[in-house]
């Protein structure tokens, strides 16, 4: 009895926090990647004065589409804008990312997500009243304290770790990530969408408005996960908590246990992305798997970064427009991580190596397109390819200990908030050199040599070892 009611508390857990990421990034989509951007180049576009100290409001009354001739300069300007704002949100958010990991695991993760959806909240709402370019670079530089996605996601999956099993860990978290990409489906269309009606303010209140009532829902609906792993039904030898299949359990890539590893004991450390750096580092296994990552996030935050400046430049795409295409490259994603990875017989290698295999297709055809509808028509190429980054995240949990989900996960979080900053300075002067010899598609050919590493490291050293047993106090 205690064991089914430990299982339909799990399912609920499951459903609940599935439903809060599906909400979050719904809402944090209506005027994210889809819309910044083209916030900063509508204003440079509409520029007065050499510092580029422009009234939003004289953009905002207009069509955002308005700039119909995009040239090179204004190009070159509005990346290197759009450069500095996501560079600067990121490396601020490197500073709080494994605070926020290493806090969930002793506070809890509901209060952690909650700070984030208030923080984002907040940010959405400066940006929408921000009068200059200038102004928006410093709220939203501030707000990557306490509004990073990056840790919104790092606490969602540390949930999800709390009440799963290792047998299904890939799995569960391909689901989690559907959801999350559910949401992101339907945020850049609409966002994309009133922003072409009422003006590029208006999806920035509307993501404030929507965080708000996500912080009620994640308040009054969603239990706490970290007591869950407390009361997992099962018995105990020593220390060693065993779940009820204890036989597969202890068979597992990782042992079901609470262990001592030695960051655990440096808690000042942990607490600082150096304390991350030598979580990911700690052992040839981590070292691997630390690799990978590097490779797998510059590849895609290559393609977020340039793809809104590309679409503008080759196809002189507006916010609609853009909305759309990340839409439905979300909603193949969403395809691809839940019913597609959940039938797939693959182990984690199989479906890193194929991922980065199928992407690698993906960001070389890009160089070949013509016509921006055939950014639409090939969109499908990217549902296998949305395998890696969850599947990455679940070896990561697999190999670590119970009660380690946050700090480690927090520390995957820090890897892709670290190459979210560091990607725009690798493709802005790069993008911005093609652009000039006329060859702007080639810059996808960075995110395809990135997932090509990404499947080599992975056909010859994926980590599938399981914790050292010295590490386990077993008595």
């Amino acid at each position: 009895m205690t064991c089914n009611r430990s299982k339909c508390q799990a399912g609920r857990q499951f459903v609940q926090w599935m439903l809060a990421a599906s909400l979050f990034t719904f809402f944090e989509g209506l005027s994210g990647i889809a819309i910044l951007p083209q916030l900063v180049i509508s204003m440079v576009c509409s520029h007065s004065g050499s510092n580029y100290v422009i009234n939003k409001t004289t953009v905002l009354n207009h069509s955002p589409s308005r700039c119909n001739e995009t040239s090179d300069e204004m190009v070159i300007t509005a990346t290197d804008w759009y450069k500095e704002i996501v560079r600067d949100n990121n490396l601020v958010s490197l500073l709080v990312i494994t605070l926020m990991g290493v806090a969930s695991d002793s506070i809890g993760r509901k209060p952690i997500v909650l700070l984030i959806a208030i923080g984002t909240t907040l940010d959405r709402l400066a940006t929408a009243l921000s009068p200059t370019l200038t102004i928006v670079h410093y709220v939203h530089t501030a707000a990557g304290l306490v509004s990073s996605r990056y840790v919104f996601f790092a606490v969602s999956f540390a949930a999800m770790a709390d009440f799963s099993s290792d047998r299904t860990r890939s799995k569960d978290y391909s689901w989690l990530e559907a959801a999350m990409y559910t949401g992101m489906v339907l945020g850049p269309y609409t966002g994309g969408l009133l922003a072409q009606k009422f003006g590029l303010e208006t999806p920035f209140y509307a993501t404030a408005a929507g965080c708000l009532f996500t912080c009620f829902y994640i308040l009054l609906f969603v239990q706490e996960s970290k007591s869950f792993n407390q009361s997992k039904c099962g018995f105990t030898v020593g220390d060693v908590t065993c779940s009820d299949d204890a036989e597969t359990e202890l068979m597992s890539p990782r042992l079901a246990v609470t262990s001592s590893l030695p960051f655990k004991h440096k808690k000042c450390l942990a607490l600082t992305p150096f304390g991350s750096i030598c979580i990911l580092f700690r052992s040839r296994l981590w070292l691997t798997l630390t690799v990978m990552l590097f490779f797998n996030f510059l590849a895609w935050f290559t393609f977020l970064f340039v793809l809104p400046l590309y679409t503008k430049y080759e196809f002189n795409w507006g916010p609609y427009e853009t909305g759309l295409y990340f839409s439905l490259h979300n909603f193949v994603r969403t395809i691809g991580n839940g019913p597609i990875s959940r039938l797939l017989p693959l182990d984690d290698q199989a479906r890193v190596v194929l991922a980065g295999t199928c992407g690698i297709l993906f960001f070389a055809s890009i160089s070949y397109y013509t016509q921006g509808w055939m950014l639409y028509a090939f969109a499908w190429c990217a549902v296998v390819s949305a395998f890696s980054t969850p599947t990455l995240r679940g070896t990561a949990s697999k190999i670590s200990a119970l009660d380690e989900q946050g700090a480690v996960l927090g520390a995957v979080a820090m890897t892709e908030a670290f190459m979210a900053t560091v990607t725009p300075l690798l493709c802005a002067p790069l993008f911005d050199w093609l652009v000039n010899v006329r060859l702007s598609s080639y810059i996808f050919s960075l995110a395809a040599c990135g997932l090509a590493a990404l499947s080599l490291v992975a056909a010859c050293a994926y980590p599938t070892k399981a914790v050292s047993i010295e590490t386990i106090n077993i008595q």
